[in-house]
């Protein structure tokens, strides 16, 4: 309901996670219904941090700092996920709120050259972390940044004492994930409304 009382007056797009298992056709006909439309799948995954995997990064050509401001983090957002300045930054705007109210969020950019090319959230609660956001510039991907990032969030998960790390992974991301310790949870459907 909060959602949708955010989404729905201000006409911002938004997507529904829902696990396959799930995706009855009752259920299918009810979100077309609503305007709802399948444009993905996923995986949920999840790490144990417990696991005696080595996350350094072998790769010394960038650094990787902690964007407490959110403006570099950003900048790949909006090529990465194919978004907009003004969408990127009220979801920046959105973390920033959760941050004001105490929510546990680290956003990273790894940079090249001084230039942010890659970004990752990193969210804590409990003895878990959740990791969003991967998102890289298309002129940099498949070069192995995200995959360093990644290792960073979770090297440093893994020394705060923290034990597993989930997040939501594409189809054609699940062979590094993988690499990387993490499990299937669940095969999910991505649904999208656009409005108008």
């Amino acid at each position: 309901i909060r959602k949708s009382q955010v989404f729905y007056p201000n006409k911002y797009p938004f997507e529904i996670i829902i696990p396959k298992e799930f995706c009855t056709q009752g259920r299918k006909n009810a979100l077309e219904k609503l305007g709802y439309v399948k444009i993905a799948e996923s995986t949920a995954m999840v790490a144990s941090l417990m696991d005696n995997i080595d996350y350094d990064c072998d790769n010394n050509d960038f650094t990787i700092q902690l964007d407490q401001s959110l403006k570099d983090w950003m900048v790949p957002m909006i090529s990465a996920f194919d978004s907009t300045f003004e969408m990127t930054l009220l979801y920046a705007k959105t973390h920033e709120n959760a941050l004001k109210q105490g929510y546990r969020f680290e956003h990273f950019c790894l940079y090249k050259d001084k230039q942010p090319i890659s970004s990752i959230t990193l969210s804590m609660q409990g003895n878990s972390a959740r990791i969003d956001d991967v998102g890289t510039i298309p002129l940099y991907q498949n070069k192995g940044y995200a995959t360093d990032l990644i290792k960073h969030a979770l090297g440093k998960t893994k020394k705060s004492g923290l034990t597993y790390c989930f997040l939501e992974a594409s189809n054609s991301a699940l062979s590094i994930y993988k690499k990387l310790g993490f499990a299937p949870l669940s095969k999910n459907n991505i649904y999208s409304k656009r409005l108008l």
